[in-house]
């Protein structure tokens, strides 16, 4: 796809404080900001100034601690003695301050208005990458034909007239950045984006005309006062609570400047008249009226998108691309136009071939058979992100109330009796198995299992438990709910047998139950006579993984968000930095024997995920209707995550197992051969290692130095089930090309333990004939991480070789104490 030159990039205020996710850039691409790189020096942990690291007397931070307390208290008697004068003068001041900036602002955009019109064509500015892809999406979607029946005839009109607007016009530039926003009113200093090249007046006054956007006048229903209040700065709220006077100006001295305290005010000014200058008990609506028309007259012109506008384009984005709501991104549809454009650029692989997708009309239909079910999908798919962002702030109590207001403790409670149980698989017959995420009550039992989350941390374990019952495979949530919570043992014993008599349960999930099983009759010293069970817990492995212990310099809680930073060694004095465990543990196997494995890499399964979509290409892209549903879909079928469908469609299981024929054939058994067949594989589609975090000479390399059987069993594994067996891999893969060895190392710092997929996966590659292990990083902390800072400044400042040595020997003693220090504790212990 051509990539053309990006345009000036926007600087407009993109959004209140509740889209501040939005940040669409008006004319290029604004990659993510990137994180502060963790990598820092050791004297930025201790610096001469830290507590601990030597040196006397009260540091400057000390002392502006101390004097903190005393300018709060300055700052509240300020505050106090703020009276109606001072409010007065504040918001006069500062309305007229923003209305000659208003005007300011007006006037130099006329002016370019003016330059504008004068400029060439060639000078004009180029089209924003968003305004053409959302051009294309709205244009492809009103022009097929197989996809009217998902819109009525309103919404396909509405949708022809979207789609005439060219990406020239400023009316689809504001309606794209409308889209991208958050669904409320916006003021006209808001929306001046650079890249409109008209006042955002003039472009909503099209949009109006054309049935796609509202003013705030004719807004229907008409917005709450609580909407309109935040639309309002801080003094224009004073300013209306000056024009109302009484008492409403009065109380504004006990809210102060705060926009919460002002907000509050105004809605108590709402519900009652003022007399006297307290409030009355009894409402009168004159006064709501009164304070209404005051807000609006402060507010002036607003636009928003018209509800139904707003659905008919969620509903069009949807079907150009049905994983719409497969992200985690804070705008979904920010995420999709910002993911053509890393496609445009790329960044990202090319749109599927046009061949792949096949039976969208027949998956459509029935997914969604009339308007009413996708806007239904919609609805539902809206408030289980709210829910989600809900959970993610840990407002529980909101959670509970956004849930209750939306009326859907009754729809679950019908979806559940409707579907026995609440098992998806038990939903009509004409929607397949792997689309079934994304129906109505697809949304309905992921906002389940948000509220049964929320329940546990409510403390209410009866209804978590009525809840959790409910939905299929939440059994070991429900048998930990019922025997720790519940205090009910023989009930959790009863959930754990029937969770292992189901059938395609996955080993992971055998192994858990089973585990929790052993540790029920531990407890309560009665164990199960579940048949099952006993079978469970013999299919586990009887061995432990192998395990090595190594020892690390860490320094416990210097970064926000990990509870372990361990210290890296560089090339020479002074260049310690911080790292990972596992980089920790990757320099240790690198040095290990000699230099044995002189190949290695932390990548968590990477390098056998692009191997398995690089050499089993033609099962998984085969054009099978149903499995891709757009060309800008991930890479992957949409089948792949339900094992049974995605085995039994089309023969993938006869095509899977044809290209590990071909992969222990002796055509490939030769030195180079699978190199150049993977090369030529990536050459085919590039797309299919973006994304990565391996490159393709490392891939090469390790696809030579790996057996073939050992390789070929990685693969049928995966092939098998992807979507329970692609995590859990050991963390470390190392190799020596020369030798064709390998080793796969499972790294865990202190207080991690292994999961039930990684135990299982150590025991596969076990099994296949691969040295597998748990790496085990201890940590050093105390007198030897302070011995190496003075050895490293001694090294530094080259002055002081006695204590160079001095240090040298006391850091090379202080691992053996270590060591024997965890000998007499384990001796202890046993």
């Amino acid at each position: 796809m051509a990539t053309s030159k990006a345009p000036p990039v926007s600087t407009a205020d993109d959004g209140d404080g509740s889209d501040s996710d939005c940040q669409i850039v008006g004319c290029t691409l604004s990659p993510p900001k990137k994180q502060p790189s963790r990598q820092s020096s050791l004297f930025d942990f201790f610096g001469p100034k830290s507590a601990g690291c030597g040196g006397g007397g009260e540091t400057e931070s000390a002392s502006k601690k101390k004097n903190r307390p005393q300018q709060k208290q300055k700052e509240n008697r300020r505050k106090r003695s703020l009276e109606f004068d001072d409010l007065d003068h504040f918001a006069s001041g500062s309305i007229e301050q923003r209305k000659k900036a208003e005007a300011e602002a007006d006037a130099a955009a006329d002016e370019d208005d003016e330059a504008t019109r004068d400029s060439t064509a060639a000078d004009a500015v180029e089209q924003p990458y968003y305004a053409r892809w959302f051009a294309h999406i709205v244009s492809t979607v009103s022009e097929d034909a197989d996809l009217a029946f998902l819109f009525s005839p309103e919404q396909r009109h509405l949708l022809a007239a979207a789609a005439r607007l060219s990406p020239e016009r400023p009316e689809l530039r504001l309606l794209a950045r409308l889209l991208c926003r958050a669904r409320r009113f916006h003021r006209p200093g808001r929306l001046r984006y650079p890249e409109l090249g008209a006042p955002p007046e003039l472009a909503a006054a099209g949009l109006a005309e054309l049935g796609l956007v509202e003013s705030l006048a004719e807004a229907s229903p008409a917005p709450e006062l609580a909407e309109l209040l935040s639309l309002c700065s801080c003094p224009e709220l004073i300013d209306v609570a000056k024009r109302l006077g009484g008492g409403v100006a009065s109380s504004l001295v006990g809210a102060g400047r705060r926009r919460d305290g002002l907000t509050r005010t105004l809605l108590r000014a709402s519900a009652n008249s003022l007399s006297g200058g307290a409030f009355c008990s009894t409402p009168r609506p004159a006064a709501a009226c009164r304070v209404r028309r005051a807000v609006l007259a402060a507010i002036g012109p607003a636009w928003r998108l018209r509800p139904a506008a707003a659905d008919l384009l969620e509903a069009a984005f949807l079907a150009f691309h049905i994983e719409l709501h497969d992200t985690e991104a804070a705008n979904v549809f920010q995420d999709l136009l910002y993911r053509l454009r890393r496609i445009e650029l790329g960044a990202e692989p090319e749109p599927l071939p046009a061949e792949l997708v096949q039976g969208k009309a027949t998956a459509y239909c029935s997914l969604y058979p009339d308007p009413a079910a996708l806007l239904a999908y919609l609805e539902a798919v809206r408030l289980e992100r709210r829910l989600r962002d809900l959970q993610q702030r840990r407002q529980f109590l909101q959670l509970e109330d956004a849930f209750t207001e939306a009326g859907w403790p009754g729809r679950l409670q019908r979806a559940i009796d409707g579907s026995d149980g609440g098992c998806l698989s038990c939903l009509a017959e004409s929607v397949p198995v792997h689309l079934r995420r994304f129906t109505e009550l697809g949304a309905v039992f992921r906002a389940a299992d948000i509220r049964a989350a929320t329940l546990e941390r409510l403390r209410r374990y009866p209804e978590a438990v009525l809840l959790t019952r409910s939905r299929h495979r939440r059994h070991l949530r429900l048998a930990l709910l019922l025997d720790r919570h519940q205090r009910d043992p023989s009930a959790a014993f009863s959930v754990i047998s029937r969770a292992l008599a189901e059938p395609g349960l996955c080993p992971a999930a055998r192994r858990e139950l089973a585990q929790r099983a052993a540790s029920l009759a531990a407890r309560t010293g009665v164990p199960s006579t579940c048949p099952l069970v006993a079978a469970a817990l013999a299919e586990q492995p009887r061995e432990p993984p192998a395990r090595a212990e190594i020892y690390g310099a860490t320094v416990s809680h210097s970064l926000p968000g990990r509870v372990n930073v361990f210290l890296e060694s560089g090339a020479g004095a002074g260049e310690d930095a911080v790292c990972s465990v596992e980089r920790v543990a990757l320099d240790h196997y690198r040095s290990l024997d000699g230099g044995a494995f002189p190949r290695g890499l932390h990548a968590e399964g990477a390098p056998f995920h692009a191997l398995f979509f690089l050499l089993q290409r033609e099962a998984l892209f085969a054009p099978l209707p149903g499995a891709f549903l757009s060309r800008y879909q991930r890479r992957a079928p949409l089948d792949l995550r339900y094992p049974a469908q995605f085995l039994a469609a089309g023969g993938r299981r006869a095509a899977l197992e044809a290209g590990l024929r071909r992969l222990r054939s002796a055509e490939l058994q030769e030195a180079g051969q699978l190199e150049l067949l993977i090369r030529q594989e990536a050459e085919r589609d590039p797309g299919l290692l973006l994304g990565e975090r391996v490159s393709l000479d490392d891939l090469c390399s390790l696809a030579e130095a790996l057996p073939r059987d050992l390789l070929a069993g990685i693969l049928a594994e995966l092939g098998e089930n992807y979507d329970q067996l692609h995590a859990g891999m050991p963390d470390l893969l190392l190799w020596c090309p020369a030798s064709r060895r390998c080793l796969f190392a499972e790294v865990k710092g202190p207080g991690d333990q292994l999961s039930a997929k990684q135990t299982l996966w150590l025991a596969r590659l076990e099994r296949l004939g691969a040295r597998s292990e748990v790496c085990v990083v201890r940590a050093e902390q105390g007198g030897l991480l302070r011995r190496r800072l003075r050895l490293s400044a001694a090294a530094d400042q080259s002055t002081q070789p006695e204590a160079v040595e001095e240090a040298q020997a006391e850091a090379a003693m202080e691992p053996k104490r270590l060591r024997g220090e965890h000998e007499d504790e384990g001796q202890a212990a046993g």
